[in-house]
């Protein structure tokens, strides 16, 4: 399956931080283990849909909750599937 954009928020003008930290998420994510749980390609594509959505609006605070809800989601399949 071929990841999406990850650096897709972080580009935008002025977030250097955000592509920081998504690059350091990238570069230590354990695609193998993690796509391999159920249905999280899916579900993390829609994850995403949602974080780009929110940020495209400019709704910073919708922004942060979705790549919240992501991250937490993401970590309790990691959890569930160690």
């Amino acid at each position: 399956m071929p990841a999406p954009a990850p650096n897709t928020a972080g580009e935008k003008p002025g977030s250097p931080q955000t592509l920081h930290f998504t690059q350091i998420l990238w570069a230590r994510y354990p695609f193998d283990i993690i796509n391999a749980a159920g249905n999280r390609a899916q579900d993390a594509a829609r994850e995403h849909d949602e974080i780009l959505q929110a940020h495209a609006s400019g709704d910073v605070t919708a922004t942060m909750l979705a790549m919240r809800k992501h991250i937490e989601s993401g970590w309790t399949v990691l959890k569930s599937v160690r």
